[in-house]
């Protein structure tokens, strides 16, 4: 792989072409750049190609959310971390277009953000390092960025340890987050923190985690000679 690209990908099921896509997004680590290669894989015709004319940025998620059959990247639209200009690129898997949705603005604010989908919702989670919290966000009306509402706001001392990434949340409004190599469970609504004792063992540094949705259809089935699923 080429150590000049940042790399992220997306992975969902098409549900309009019957098909199971994968999504991969190159951007460049040149500053001032700004430019994304992207390539679709598709299982049906078991072929892959350019995607043309990208949103320009820089994608740094480490995997894509799915919502609406939307892939969804947080980036920036300049090099460096300023969370200001921070927005989401996305790629709609049956139509194949894309496109961005702004974030709520910070002024003056190093911030950095973590999508996550939940309750057929995007939700957006900005840490404000100067003000020492999480601001968590919720996306009522999709592509509809005035509905962006601030779902609640958790000071950094309330949970013990930095959070690496958030996978749910419940009607409760309990957060299920990764923690190193760990699940812990926060509730918003009271500020209980609870080490699910959830580890993943003999592994050094960070690990990453996804929610999915239970299927009787397998990947692996499918037709080698139309690429048809069955």
């Amino acid at each position: 792989m080429n150590q000049d690209y940042y790399f992220t990908y997306g992975f969902g099921y098409d549900e309009l072409n019957d098909d199971y896509k994968l999504v991969l997004v190159y951007s460049s680590k040149i500053k001032n750049v700004g430019y994304n290669e992207v390539k679709l894989y598709s299982l049906r015709t078991n072929s892959c190609k350019r995607i043309k004319g990208f949103v320009n940025g820089y994608v740094y998620s480490n995997s894509g959310v799915l919502l609406n059959n939307f892939i969804h990247w947080d980036a920036r639209k300049h090099h460096d971390f300023d969370g200001c200009d921070s927005t989401i690129v996305y790629f709609d898997l049956a139509a194949e277009r894309k496109g961005k949705i702004d974030l709520p603005r910070y002024e003056n604010v190093d911030v950095h953000w973590d999508l996550m989908c939940s309750r057929d919702s995007l939700f957006g989670f900005c840490r404000c390092e100067y003000e020492g919290a999480v601001d968590i966000w919720i996306m009522k009306e999709y592509e509809v960025e005035e509905s962006w509402t601030k779902f609640a706001s958790v000071a950094y001392y309330v949970v013990p340890g930095i959070f690496d990434r958030p996978l749910f949340i419940n009607e409760d409004g309990e957060v299920l987050l990764i923690e190193g190599q760990s699940l812990v469970l926060f509730n918003t609504r009271n500020n209980i923190y609870k080490d699910l004792q959830v580890h993943v063992p003999d592994v050094r540094g960070r690990v990453d985690m996804a929610m999915y949705n239970e299927s009787l259809v397998s990947p692996d089935n499918f037709d080698d000679e139309d690429g048809s699923i069955y």
